[in-house]
């Protein structure tokens, strides 16, 4: 689950000119998936209503992969434009702030009203089209990162040239050379074209690595294979080198700082219109979420899944999912939801107790506050990412 919350961020953070704001992007995200975790547990009452805020069972709050392919999408077109990467991502957080209202007001529609609105046909559809689009950023990083995925895009290298004159005459000069391709400069101190053998081969046995642990891993083995994947690869980067260069290294660790808090990064917010819309459906559509994976959890936990306990339930989670995405958007982070991995956990070590959940968001909060984590997250190689 962990390795889930701090993917987003960084996909993210990989369009980020420098390191700093990388880490403080992964931080953020853990700091407010703590807070937010905690409340959700908690459910707390909303004075003079019949509503709380927070689902109340055993519940983390992750990243939305939902609003990943927009955010992505923008902000590589407001680069593209000129605009600076604080600046376009500053309009997409001002942007999702106003659009997270919308969960809120769902919260207080009627609950058999969004069950008609939004029948299971048209969400799980929806969800697939949006896992079918990180396919291509997963591909990009396999082959050794999403900048030289995308050079066709780039002018390629430069090489000393001859330009002939109108005199007959010719000068020095630096010309293009299509068959120098950008190198993948992200994968440690190993620096090779996109698509090059090691790259692909790190990158195979990540994928491998899951693909065993879903066959043939115990149930929590199973739960666990992105992290254990990782560490994996982590394990073989350390291990193998391309002519006696690695593929990690320590740099990252070394200038990050021990300790980090919100707003130590400060993105102007502003605001976007064209992403207003499918704003709204990326919202929509982890609200509709949030009702499936709060009626799993409480199924789970052996609560009572009707009634008016489980309806409140639910509109405290959907009213968690828009409260958090207004204030991880301040906070410089993605929009949140409810994660679907809470059912698998409960169901694998049967604890279903709200102390299992304020321990958990306590550990989230102590990684967000060590800026040594990011600082070790950034280090992984984006092949092994991609894998």
């Amino acid at each position: 689950m962990a390795g889930g919350l701090v993917t987003p961020p960084l996909l993210v953070g990989m369009m980020a000119p420098d390191a700093a704001t990388k880490s403080y992007l992964i931080q953020a995200s853990l700091l407010i998936c703590g807070f937010m975790t905690l409340v959700q547990v908690l459910g707390i009452p909303v004075y003079r209503t019949n509503l709380q805020w927070g689902a109340g069972i055993l519940s983390v709050m992750g990243v939305s992969f939902a609003s990943l392919p927009l955010v992505t999408t923008v902000i590589r077109s407001q680069l593209a434009a000129g605009m600076s990467f604080d600046e376009s991502f500053g309009q997409m957080l001002g942007t999702i702030a106003v659009c997270a209202v919308w969960p809120i007001l769902l919260s207080l529609m009627p609950y058999k009203a969004l069950k008609k609105v939004f029948p299971p046909i048209v969400t799980g559809v929806t969800i697939f089209l949006i896992g079918t689009n990180l396919v291509q950023t997963g591909f990009k990083y396999w082959g050794g990162g999403v900048f030289c995925g995308e050079n066709y895009e780039h002018l390629p290298g430069t090489v000393p040239c001859l330009l002939p004159q109108k005199d007959g005459s010719t000068i020095s000069a630096m010309c293009y050379n299509a068959d120098i391709r950008p190198m993948c400069t992200d994968n440690g101190y190993v620096k090779l074209p996109y698509g090059s053998g090691p790259y692909i081969g790190m990158g195979l046995l990540v994928f491998s690595t899951i693909i065993l642990l879903e066959l043939f891993g115990s149930p929590f083995m199973r739960n666990a294979s992105l992290v254990l994947s990782l560490v994996v690869g982590l394990i073989f980067s350390a291990v193998f080198t391309v002519d006696g260069k690695g593929f990690l290294t320590g740099e990252k660790i070394a200038a990050a700082p021990a300790f980090t808090f919100l707003w130590v990064k400060r993105f102007p917010l502003g605001f976007y219109p064209p992403a207003i819309l499918p704003l709204l459906i990326v919202f929509t559509i982890t609200s509709v979420e949030t009702v499936g994976d709060v009626t799993a959890t409480a199924e789970t936990s052996r609560l009572t899944v009707d009634g008016q306990d489980h309806v409140k339930r639910i509109k405290g989670g959907m009213l968690n999912d828009g409260i958090s995405g207004v204030f991880s958007a301040l906070g410089g982070s993605l929009p949140l939801t409810t994660f679907a991995q809470n059912n698998g956990v409960i169901a694998l070590t049967n604890v279903s107790s709200r102390q299992a959940g304020y321990g958990a968001a306590a550990w989230l909060l102590l990684w967000g506050i060590l800026g040594k984590f990011g600082g070790l997250i950034l280090t992984i190689p984006h092949c092994v990412l991609g894998g």
